[in-house]
């Protein structure tokens, strides 16, 4: 998969293994390697929780490109809402993505 921000162009790699930080040492579901405009996404954790950490991932994506300057508790509060808002919301995700509008339900 590739995803296109603010005139780059990230690959995203799901692995076998945990995501490490190296500098951190620490243990992640994903991770942006900016330098390598790279997001990587452990393909051990459950599906639901890789889809999430791809928000998170794709957030830092956009912080990054457009010099927000978020923080790491910004970014993990900001992707959960937004997670929960496009999976709270298929139709209007389809509209954005597609342009695709629900058909209005009839009453009565």
């Amino acid at each position: 998969m590739r995803i296109r921000s603010s005139g780059m162009v990230y690959a995203v790699d799901w692995t076998p293994g945990e995501v490490l930080d190296e500098l951190a040492e620490d243990r992640f579901v994903g991770r942006t390697v900016h330098m390598e405009n790279r997001i990587v996404i452990s393909s051990r954790a459950p599906e639901g929780r890789q889809r999430q950490a791809l928000i998170h991932e794709l957030v830092h994506v956009v912080d990054d490109g457009y010099k927000v300057g978020l923080t790491e508790k910004q970014v993990s509060r900001f992707s959960r809402g937004l997670f929960a808002l496009l999976m709270d919301n298929p139709d209007a995700v389809r509209y954005v993505v597609a342009g695709k509008r629900p058909k209005k339900k009839k009453h009565g």
